[in-house]
């Protein structure tokens, strides 16, 4: 596990090097746009993230050549969950806004069809956990076995890394014109990983127990290997190019 994390970690950091490098490489084609078919698009996005739940949001793109097109999206995930962390289950809430910067390749068609993408990915706020242990259950911690009762409520989150490298392909077909304006919709699949989740958990402790939290701490260091490092999402957008 600890070798796939840290291959994981390589892997996103190349992504991220190789995306503002191309981004960087780039730059002079964006003064040849002009006279190169080039052209904006807007559209509204919605995405399925594994069994999380679904984001809707906007994407802006600028064609910076016939078959590379920079793009900028903006979504917002919120759902609530129950989930069941070790022996504790708790209620999970998400209201997440999130960033992602994509260079889009269309190798056989120009601003058309078939794609590839590659990109970083901003996560916002993570997601938090609470839960009421049940006083007819006792816990074990640290070596030693607590009650519902003396356990309370017990608060978390679920942290990750912010910034992630995104890869994905997709599909985009055009209604309008091939050289004028006109409506799109494009479908895509991609995947955001190197998140390397982190548990952070408390209880608020109603009896004062000394290393009560230290404990429920190291018991939430021991759930992190069992949290995925990635997450899939299947996106569509229904947009309008001019």
């Amino acid at each position: 596990m600890r070798i796939e994390l840290k291959a994981t970690r390589l892997l996103g950091k190349k992504v991220i090097v190789t995306v503002l490098g191309i981004a960087a490489g780039l730059g002079s084609a964006v003064s040849q746009a002009n006279s190169v078919n080039a052209r904006m698009e807007l559209g509204l996005s919605g995405a399925t993230i594994n069994d999380l739940g679904e984001s809707f949001g906007l994407d802006a793109g600028y064609f910076m050549t016939p078959n590379l097109r920079a793009r900028l999206g903006y979504s917002l995930l919120s759902y609530e969950n129950k989930r069941r962390v070790g022996s504790i289950n708790f209620a999970e809430t998400v209201d997440q806004s999130n960033l992602k910067l994509t260079l889009d390749w269309f190798p056989w068609l120009p601003d058309n069809g078939l794609f590839a993408s590659v990109g970083i990915t901003k996560l916002g706020d993570p997601a938090t956990l609470s839960a009421t242990a049940d006083n007819s259950l006792n816990y074990p911690l640290g070596g030693v076995l607590y009650s519902g009762a003396q356990l309370g409520v017990i608060s978390g989150t679920i942290e990750t890394e912010e910034i992630l490298p995104y890869v994905g392909v997709g599909y985009k077909y055009d209604f309008g014109n091939k050289n004028g304006n006109g409506a799109y919709l494009q479908a895509e699949v991609g995947a955001v990983f190197g998140l390397e989740t982190q548990l952070r958990l408390s209880s608020n402790n109603p009896n004062n127990l000394g290393n009560l939290n230290t404990f429920l701490q190291s018991y939430a260091n021991e759930q992190n290997d069992k949290f995925e490092d990635r997450y899939v999402l299947y996106g569509l957008t229904l947009g309008y190019r001019f």
